[in-house]
C-alpha cells in the first residue's frame, strides 16, 4: 500500500500536476456529457421549467401563481443563463463543469489552511477531481454543484480574511445568495465563528455583524417580495415545513417520503403559506408525541445521508434508457464510485485521531460542518444528494490520511492513533 501512494505522491508532486490535472477532470467531465442526457423527471424538471419562465419575463411562477416552493437562488442562476445563453441542456451541463472545477481548487486552496500541507491540498485536488458520482452530478440540473462552488467560496474568505473587513463582507454576501439556495446555510457563519473565536468574545461579535449584515440584506429583499405576492412574510421558500414533515411521519423510514396520506392531510389548506404552515404543525406534533420514534430514526437518516456514495450513476441509470452494454457500466460505475467513496471514511480515520489535541482550529472546521449537516438533515430526512457539502472536507481529512499513512507506514500509523487515544 504504501509503494502505490508514494508513486501517486510522485505524481502530485509535478510542477503542472495542478493543471493537468483540472484540465483531464474537464475532458472527462465532458466525454460523460456527451455519453448521457438523462431525462428531466422530479427537482431539476421544476428547476429547468422555472427557471425558463423567469428568464422570459413571467416572473417565479407555478401554474400562472406566485411561488416559492423551492428556494429561489439556483433558479435565479439558472434563469440568468438562459436568458444570456440560450435554455440548451448543454448550457447546464458546461456550467456545471466548469463551476465544479472551480470548486476542486477551492478545495485545494481550503486544503492547504485546514490540511496543513502541500502534499494534503494536492491529493485533495486529485481525489475530487476523480471522485466518479461527482461526475455524473454534471449532467443534472440540480442546485448542489452551484451551491457547493458558493458555499466553498465563502468558507475561503472566511477563512483567509484575517482582519480584512473586505474578505468578511464578501464571504457574508456568498452566504446570502447560498442560503438563497439553501436555507439552513444561514447557521453555519454564526457557528463556525462562535467555534473559531470563542476566546475572543469582541472579536466574535464585530465579525458575527459583518458577516450577517449582507446575508440579512440578502435574505430581507427576498423577503419582501414573498410578503407582497404572498400578504404574509415567509422566509426564503415554503417547502421548510412540507420537508420537515417528510421525516416526521408514520411512514417515515429515514429519506424523502410522500404519500397520498400525507396530500390529504394537507388538501385543506388552499395556498402555498398554508400548506408549509399546516405541515409544520403536523410535524412538530408528531414529534412531541413520538418523541422516542423521531430519535430512534435518527440512524437511518444518517445513513440515507451518508451511506452512499453513487446516487449519479443510479439517477442516471433510471432516467437515460441506457441499452444492456450502457446499463451495465452504469451498474459497475455505481460499485466503484461507492468503494472510491467509503475510502473517503477508512483514510480520514487515520488523521483525525492523530489531531485530535492539536490547537490548530482550522483542522475541525470540517468536523464541524459535518455534525452541523448531520445535524440539519436528522431533524428533516436523509438523502445522498445533501452530503454534497461535507464531501471536500471528507476528501481533505482522507488526504491527511493518506499522507500520515505515507510518513509513518500502516503499523505504525495505527499505534501513533491508539497512543493519543
Amino acid at each position: 500500500m504504501k509503494t502505490f501512494f508514494e508513486k501517486i505522491i510522485k505524481i502530485t508532486e509535478h510542477k503542472r500536476f495542478i493543471y493537468y490535472t483540472l484540465f483531464i477532470g474537464i475532458v472527462i467531465r465532458l466525454i460523460w456529457a456527451a455519453l448521457f442526457s438523462p431525462e428531466m423527471i422530479s427537482d431539476d424538471h421544476w428547476f429547468y421549467t422555472k427557471a425558463i419562465g423567469l428568464a422570459e419575463g413571467h416572473g417565479y411562477v407555478h401554474n400562472g401563481n406566485p411561488t416559492a416552493y423551492y428556494p429561489v437562488g439556483f433558479i435565479g442562476y439558472l434563469a440568468l443563463l438562459f436568458y444570456l445563453f440560450g435554455s440548451s441542456l448543454w448550457i447546464i451541463k458546461i456550467s456545471n463543469i466548469l463551476l465544479y472545477t472551480a470548486s476542486i481548487y477551492i478545495t485545494y486552496l481550503l486544503a492547504r489552511k485546514i490540511g496543513g500541507s502541500e502534499k494534503t491540498s494536492r491529493i485533495a485536488l486529485l481525489l475530487m477531481t476523480f471522485f466518479p458520482d461527482h461526475i455524473a452530478y454534471i449532467n443534472f440540473a440540480l442546485s448542489e454543484l452551484l451551491y457547493i462552488f458558493i458555499f466553498l467560496s465563502a468558507l475561503l474568505l472566511m477563512f483567509s480574511a484575517d482582519k480584512r473587513i473586505l474578505y468578511f463582507i464578501f464571504s457574508g454576501i456568498l452566504f446570502g445568495f447560498a442560503t438563497l439556495i439553501k436555507p439552513h446555510t444561514a447557521l453555519i457563519p454564526l457557528v463556525l465563528i462562535v467555534f473559531l473565536f470563542r476566546d475572543h468574545f469582541i472579536t466574535l461579535v464585530k465579525r458575527t455583524a459583518i458577516i450577517y449584515l449582507p446575508i440579512i440584506i440578502i435574505i430581507s429583499l427576498w423577503t419582501f417580495r414573498n410578503y407582497q405576492v404572498f400578504d404574509k412574510p415567509v422566509f426564503i421558500s415554503t417547502s421548510g415545513g412540507i420537508n420537515l414533515l417528510m421525516g416526521n411521519n408514520e411512514d417515515c423510514k429515514g429519506g424523502y417520503t410522500w404519500n397520498e396520506k400525507l396530500e390529504q392531510a394537507l388538501k385543506d389548506a388552499k395556498t402555498e403559506p398554508e400548506k408549509n404552515s399546516k405541515a409544520t404543525e403536523l410535524a412538530i406534533n408528531y414529534i412531541l408525541e413520538n418523541p422516542f420514534t423521531t430519535v430512534k430514526r435518527w440512524p437511518a437518516k444518517f445513513v440515507y445521508l451518508l451511506g452512499f456514495g453513487g446516487k449519479g450513476f443510479s439517477f442516471t441509470l433510471q432516467t437515460s434508457s441506457p441499452n444492456q452494454v450502457e446499463t451495465i457500466l452504469l451498474k459497475a460505475l455505481v460499485v466503484i464510485s461507492q468503494l472510491y467513496y467509503m475510502a473517503f471514511y477508512f483514510f480520514a480515520v487515520f488523521i483525525i485521531p492523530a489531531k485530535l489535541w492539536r490547537k490548530n482550529r482550522l483542522f475541525f472546521v470540517g468536523i464541524i460542518i459535518f455534525l452541523f449537516f448531520a445535524g440539519i438533515h436528522m431533524i428533516f430526512y436523509g438523502g445522498s444528494r445533501y452530503h454534497f457539502p461535507i464531501i471536500p472536507f471528507l476528501i481533505i481529512y482522507a488526504s491527511a490520511g493518506i499522507e500520515f499513512l505515507i510518513a509513518n507506514g500502516f503499523r505504525s500509523s495505527l499505534r501513533k492513533i491508539f497512543r493519543k487515544i
